[in-house]
Parts: C-alpha cells; structure tokens; sequence
C-alpha cells in the first residue's frame, strides 16, 4: 500500500467520480433493461489507476465507503520529483527566483516573503493597502480617499462624516468621542478611557520585552519598522523578504527575526542552536564552576577514568562521581550536546568562556584535552623558544604533553596555550619522561602540590 494521498486531491477525486458515475441517459438505459429481465451492465466511468512497473497502484482503506479504491497520485512521482499537497507532481531542482522581489511567489512553489501587515503583494512588491473599514470619509492610509461629506457636513477625525453645527461634547469628558466625529482626548500610557470618557489605570499591562514592534498586549505597539522592513512574529524589524532557516536547529533566531523554537527549563539553547542539558556534566552535578548564569557553557566535572587519551572517543556511557563506577573515555563525563574542552587543539574553545583567574580559583584540578604547546615532545621550549601554533596536538608524554589545568597547577614554560603567559598545567614542566601528558592520563595521576586529577572541563557544543 503507497502512502495516503494528500486530503484535497482525495476528497476532489471523490466528488469528480460521484459526478460523473452514472448520466441520467445511463439511469433509463439500466432502468429499461432490469424491466425486460435483461438486467443492467456497469456503465460508469472508473478513475484510471496509475501503473509501476505494469503494477495498479491504488489506496485500500480496508473499509467499504461506498467509493472505489483511490489511485495514489504520489505513487509514481519519483526522485527528482516531488509531490505536492495537491496531488501535484512538481520537479525538485526547480531553482527559486526571487531577484528583485520582496514578496509572492519563487517560481518553485515557495515563497519570497510576506508583507508587512497593512500592505499587499504586487509583481514581488509590497505596496501600501488601502484600509476604508468604518470610515465614510478621510484618508484611506495609502493617500487616497475614502469618500466624501455632504455640503453642510465635514469628516470628523473618526472618519465619518457629521453635521457643520455639530456641538462636540466633552463636558466632564477627558478622552473618547466628542459625538461629532472628533476626540474628547487620549489618556496617558497605563490608562485607559472608561465609557464615561475618564481616564482609569488601564487592567492591562503593556509588554514590550525583547520586542522593538507589534503588539504591546493592549492594544497599543511597540513601535513601528521603516519601509524596507516588516515585523516578525517575535516582534523584531526584519528585511523584506528575509527567509527564515531552522533547518537543523531545535531553538534560537531563525535569522529573520522569529524563533526555532524554545528548551524546557531543564535544558538550553546551544551555540550550535540545539537543546542541551544546562548543567553539561553527565551525573547531574558540577562539582566546580557551579554557577550556571556566570558560566553557562563550561562545566567542570568529576569522576574517574584508566590510562587513555583525554581525546579518547566518547562511549555515551554517562558517568560521573555521583553515578559511580570508572568512565569508559574520559569525554562521557560530559552530557551530550557538550564535549572535552580543546579536544580539537584550539585555544578558543575555552578561552572565552572563563577568565584565567576565575580558571585558577577551582580547588582541585580539571584538566582540556590539549598539549601546552606544539614543539616536538623530545624537544625542550627552552632551546628554540615556544611554538604556539595551533591546532595543538596530544602528546603521551614529554615536553609539551602536559595538558592546560584550571586548578592546582605547575607554571609551564609555555604560557600561552589558552591565555597569554596565564596558562598553567598539570604535570611537570622539566624533563622529557616525567610527564603523564594528554594522549596517555589517568585520575589516578597525582603531581606534589597539585594532587590527584578531579576530573575535566567540558565545554558546550
């Protein structure tokens, strides 16, 4: 069975067969023939089925509605087509055109964008729409008129027309109509005007968080967008003909303004605009850096793990010091959506989520997954200098290997891994052999002063 024809083109069809099943010439044909006991041969016109491969295709619901089965008009519409809401078959590398047009159609099926409110789509541009709704008189907003008043009458401002010897009425009034087409007043922002024409706090409250157009809630607007702009859903003054793009995300800016979407409290919304659990450590605590407002994307996380690269692939195991048990790689301490800070060798990838002091205020020590500088491991900084280009590598062990730590550290001859001439490390910063380095650590490690490695720092995606 092919999949459901789209509604229209099914409910269509079945008017079109119900119409066309048998003619009123059929009917006293068939009649005729049943009273001479010739009985009556099927006369009405069946809806042609669509063949695969010299296969009927059809849609069998499997109930007796009293129609035919209904040919799928999707069934042989095949790659590079594509079949549309309308039973339509279309070709998918059309290639949309929206040069010089704001708005209407690409020429595709899709669309250019959509006018602001108050304007309408002509030939790609949004043009000013005339608005007479309940007026008789005046401006009709795009210059024009809306009609106009009897010799002896004038257009009030409410756009209808009233007598010349009006007398407006505003005694004990402040605000409301005047009964000749003109206003007693406004009232102020948070008042509103009573049936009495007073000025009452308003049971409305504006809100215009985050929006710079729209809607205020009551009534009134945020404020208004220039003529090369329309207004988003979200309130936010975009570019005519912005496309919006939320392919991939779950969340964030669409790019025009609107939103792809909102995370539950438990989670938030990536970089990389996908919902991620807040607190990016996979047991559910930060032993570190606990302050979710003042870090959001850097967490440090405790638990242990054997011998192995901090770049070791992730197993999706969550792990952790409050699930217990040793972590299959290092990087499943961290929840997904989040990784090893620096496994990709590059600076930026902590630098800017957390300053150096506040790096070097933690009580135990979290490493990244990087070396402290790109020269060889057999070769000492001292001799030809430090060599900070990056991407940094993962060394065993050596001069370099010793991975950048936020907590206990020892001072590195090469200081500028993350922060200039303020990155420290974990592990010893003479000799070639000494170091337990990036490509081969275990939290068993322990250097003096610094004591036993904590844990990692995990970064959000």
């Amino acid at each position: 069975m092919g999949p459901t024809p789209p509604t229209r083109w099914l409910i269509h069809n079945r008017l079109k067969y119900n119409q066309r099943t048998m003619t009123s010439s059929q009917t006293f044909i068939c009649i005729t023939l049943v009273l001479i006991g010739l009985g009556c041969a099927e006369t009405s016109e069946k809806i042609p089925q669509i063949r695969v491969n010299d296969v009927p295709v059809s849609i069998d619901s499997g109930t007796d509605t009293g129609y035919p089965d209904v040919v799928d008009p999707c069934a042989n519409c095949l790659p590079p087509l594509i079949c549309t809401e309308d039973g339509d078959c279309i070709d998918s590398s059309c290639t949309p055109n929206c040069q010089d047009k704001n708005c209407g159609e690409d020429g595709c099926g899709g669309s250019c964008g959509a006018c602001p409110e108050g304007t309408l789509c002509y030939s790609g541009e949004c043009l000013c729409a005339p608005d007479c709704t309940d007026l008789e008189c005046g401006d009709d907003g795009c210059g024009g008129s809306c009609g106009g008043c009897d010799n002896d009458q004038f257009c009030g401002e409410s756009g209808v027309c009233v007598d010349e010897d009006c007398t407006p009425k505003c005694a004990a009034k402040e605000c409301g109509d005047d009964k000749c087409g003109g206003s007693c007043g406004t009232c102020p922002p948070g008042e509103e005007c009573s049936f009495f024409g007073h000025c009452n706090p308003s049971s409305c409250q504006p809100d215009c968080s985050g929006k710079e157009c729209g809607n205020d809630g009551c009534g009134g607007t945020c404020g208004q967008c220039s003529g090369t702009e329309s207004c988003s859903p979200a309130g936010q003054c975009t570019p005519l003909g912005c496309q919006s793009d939320c392919s991939g995300k779950d969340c964030g800016d669409d790019g025009c303004g609107g939103s792809c979407g909102s995370c539950s409290s438990a989670s938030i919304c990536s970089t990389a605009q996908h919902c991620v659990d807040a607190i990016g450590c996979a047991d559910g605590q930060r032993e570190e850096l606990a302050d979710l407002a003042h870090w959001p994307t850097v967490a440090a996380c405790k638990g242990t793990f054997g011998y192995m690269s901090l770049r070791a692939p992730r197993t999706n195991t969550p792990c952790g010091n409050n699930l217990g048990g040793e972590c299959a790689a290092p990087e499943d301490l961290c929840s997904t959506g989040w990784h090893i800070c620096m496994r990709n060798g590059l600076s930026n990838d902590l630098r800017f989520r957390l300053t150096p002091g506040e790096c070097n205020s933690l009580t135990e020590a979290y490493v990244a997954a990087s070396n402290n500088c790109s020269n060889p491991s057999n070769q000492n900084p001292n001799g030809p200098g430090c060599d900070a280009s990056e991407p940094y590598g993962c060394y065993s062990t050596g001069w370099c290997s010793a991975p950048p730590v936020c907590g206990p550290h020892e001072t590195s001859h090469c200081a500028h891994a993350v922060w200039p001439n303020q990155t420290f490390i974990f592990g010893n910063h003479t000799g070639t052999t000494s170091n337990k380095g990036c490509g081969h650590i275990s939290t068993s490690v322990s250097y003096g002063g610094q004591g036993k490695l904590a844990g990692i720092l995990c970064c959000q995606d």
